[in-house]
């Protein structure tokens, strides 16, 4: 089942080394995308060490999944976190909604990965868990199995799952025994990164249900923010959410999280880097 697939695997880690890249290193998030790339990735190429971003709004348990991802594949686990935190982001410019998803992603993700990356030489190749049909929106930012970034020559991705359909990824899973991260499991997103900007409805009600505690530093923000956009999310507030009461008032992640759209496919928040420049 998985020799075309392997073979499609191939080609991208053969494009990178073509353009002289020798050091590779994965970016996992904890979603099934993300392991699934840095586990192929281990069959065509030393792997230098393991990226998490901390983005100081995530689940402590992707962080500890990723973290046993690392001593599960023997790879050193790199970890780093923006300048300005998610909660210091939210207090000078509220909320991140769709229109200001790219610059809350600028600083809690690409400006940690940029930073890191200068310290680097320019023969440095990112494995990321972006797949070619995975959602609308990311159909859109992803232009080929490998991409630099042109605002900064050092950030180059590669994408082993470039041709992958979602069913393929999780037989592979399965197949080799790969966990995803309990949060996975839970509310369909990898949880390195609850920034709202793309929340769907219910998706405040989930981490409520799930993980009341940040339900409660993100209500707490709500509380202090003073700016316009003072509300988590696009649906409704993470402080609403923590009136709600029952479950059977929201919809359960796979009717709502993860609903197909008009063309099929699977709207997946699996929070992997997107590339800047599209």
């Amino acid at each position: 089942m998985f020799e075309s697939l392997m073979e499609s695997s191939k080609k991208s880690i053969d494009e990178a080394q073509f353009k002289g890249k020798t050091k590779f290193y994965a970016l996992v998030s904890g979603g099934k995308d993300s392991i699934t790339a840095c586990h192929v990735a281990m069959k065509f190429v030393k792997l230098e060490g393991i990226i998490m971003v901390d983005t100081t709004i995530a689940i402590k348990e992707t962080h500890d999944h990723v973290k046993k991802i690392a001593q599960q594949f023997q790879l050193p686990l790199i970890i780093l976190k923006p300048k300005t935190s998610y909660a210091q982001w939210v207090m000078k410019y509220g909320f991140p909604h769709p229109s200001q998803h790219r610059f809350a992603f600028i600083n809690l993700k690409w400006k940690p990965i940029y930073e890191w990356l200068k310290t680097q030489d320019n023969d440095v190749a990112l494995i990321s868990g972006i797949r070619k049909k995975e959602s609308k929106r990311r159909m859109k930012t992803q232009t080929g199995r490998t991409t630099q970034d042109k605002s900064c020559k050092k950030m180059f991705f590669v994408s082993p799952l470039f041709d992958w359909k979602t069913e393929e990824v999780w037989a592979y899973l399965n197949d080799n025994n790969l966990e995803v991260s309990p949060c996975y499991k839970a509310l369909h997103l990898s949880g390195d990164c609850l920034c709202g900007a793309y929340a769907q409805t219910g998706e405040a009600e989930l981490i409520k249900t799930f993980y009341p505690e940040v339900a409660k530093q993100i209500a707490e923000l709500e509380k202090c923010c003073k700016n316009k956009f003072n509300k988590w999310g696009n649906h409704s507030s993470m402080q609403g959410s923590l009136n709600q009461q029952k479950m059977e008032n929201f919809m359960c992640a796979d009717c709502e999280i993860s609903k197909p759209n008009k063309e099929g496919l699977q709207e997946e928040e699996d929070d992997k880097v997107v590339i800047t420049n599209a």
